[in-house]
């Protein structure tokens, strides 16, 4: 199987599932592809007043990580919902190989974050990738940019616990 990702705006239909981003704002999908090139599936990020931009894939064991952007005030992933603290605030999503999602993480800076990578190794481990712009709080650990901006790399464990954060700044 293949399975891709990215972001749209408007209205498309993917594997007989259409899908809609809210009015001038963009979602992000995620397809399952079998080897023929034809869409199997479809899954929806959407923001409920802004964009869901995902940047990454990668897919290990049984599962699809996802990483990205989420802006605007309230955005919603699989069944969990973020009221969006920055400007811009980043998150990763697990789903299983059938698109239905397991969890997800928010990213959270008092101005903005992406998460522009995610990779995933054999123990499950996840690891996100990523630009922050003044503090960041990663399930509720707070780090403070002195620089105002940094490059960011996370490790979670297979059960999305926070493990450690190493930082740049710039």
């Amino acid at each position: 199987n293949i399975y891709l990702s990215g972001y749209f705006e408007g209205t498309t239909t993917i594997a007989s599932t259409t899908l809609s981003s809210p009015s001038g704002d963009y979602a992000s999908y995620i397809i399952r592809m079998d080897a023929s090139g034809a869409a199997q599936w479809a899954q929806q990020l959407e923001g409920v007043d802004g964009d869901v931009q995902i940047y990454d894939i990668a897919v290990q064991g049984s599962s699809i990580y996802v990483a990205g952007a989420i802006e605007g005030t309230v955005a919603t992933i699989g069944t969990d919902t973020y009221n969006i603290q920055g400007g811009l605030d980043g998150f990763f999503a697990q789903y299983d190989l059938n698109g239905n999602y397991v969890a997800s993480s928010h990213l959270i800076s008092s101005y903005y974050v992406e998460a522009y990578t995610v990779a995933v190794d054999q123990n499950d481990n996840i690891f996100v990738g990523g630009y922050a712009f003044e503090n960041m709080d990663f399930d509720g650990t707070t780090f403070q940019i002195l620089g105002g901006e940094c490059l960011f790399i996370a490790k979670y464990d297979a059960n999305q616990d926070l493990e450690w954060v190493r930082y740049q700044d710039q």
